[in-house]
């Protein structure tokens, strides 16, 4: 994303992640399409919508605004909401440490968003990557509760569909893609984001679904306990400034993942 918004706008990142994607899964929404009963229609659109399509376009807005080893950090809320939707919404049962787990986990995401200096500018675009994680929280238990009977597959691909078709007419008719721009920085900027689309959207989807399908809701948003680690060191090496804030925010959110996970009896 940060080398996309190099010389795409967001908006520009958002779509044409999402139009590859879609159209790289494509050939399986025809194969699994028939499966799809009238029930899951619903699900399916808010997998859609919470999954893939409103995150899609806060990271990216983020991503303007906040080093991508920041967004990265933030990113690792994800198994917290998870929870907490798991909680409110499905009523899982839930002990007391998965509860301090979720208030120290607000205070690493309020430590990292303060740690750039300025606590404003980086609040501003930290809440878009909040509010992100918080509609990953949703669409994880979605699928969880509604479509496990689905193949991984077909939760990638037709969720991606339905993202795909406003993308596909907004990009072309707003914010058309010059493709006879072959600048050296402009074909970096396009070809990072055909490679989110494929690998960190279209493959990552399928993989990410399976799981979802082999373990539980919260389990399966644990692997975003990577990503902080990954965009740490990318920022590094693209020598984004990273202070002992971060990674004391980072350390407090990964203790507090910790206690979410961790096995007890509940209440």
């Amino acid at each position: 994303m940060k080398e996309g918004l190099v010389e795409l706008s967001p908006t520009q990142v958002a779509g044409i992640r999402l139009i590859v994607a879609g159209l790289s899964l494509l050939p399986f929404v025809f194969k699994y399409l028939k499966q799809v009963k009238a029930r899951d229609i619903f699900p399916l659109t808010i997998v859609a919508l919470l999954g893939n399509g409103v995150p899609y376009y806060l990271f990216a807005y983020a991503e303007t605004g906040m080093g991508s080893a920041l967004t990265g950090m933030l990113n690792s809320l994800v198994p917290m909401f998870t929870m907490l939707v798991a909680l409110f919404v499905f009523k899982t049962k839930v002990g007391k440490l998965k509860i301090y787990g979720v208030i120290a986990g607000l205070i690493g995401a309020l430590v990292l968003i303060a740690a750039g200096g300025n606590i404003e500018g980086e609040f501003s675009y930290g809440l878009l990557v909040i509010v992100a994680t918080i509609c990953y929280g949703i669409s994880v238990n979605t699928l969880k509760a509604r479509l496990t009977h689905l193949s991984p597959l077909a939760t990638a691909a037709i969720p991606l569909l339905i993202t795909l078709v406003p993308a596909a007419i907004y990009i072309p008719i707003v914010e058309p893609i010059p493709f006879d721009n072959f600048d050296n920085q402009y074909v970096r900027s396009i070809g990072a984001i055909v490679t989110l689309g494929l690998v960190g959207t279209a493959i990552a989807m399928i993989l990410f679904n399976r799981l979802i399908q082999l373990s539980s809701a919260i389990f399966a948003s644990s692997v975003t306990y990577l990503i902080p680690i990954v965009a740490l060191i990318w920022g590094i090496i693209d020598h984004e400034v990273i202070n002992a804030w971060h990674f004391l925010g980072l350390s407090i959110i990964l203790g507090a993942i910790y206690l979410i996970n961790k096995k007890e009896r509940t209440i």
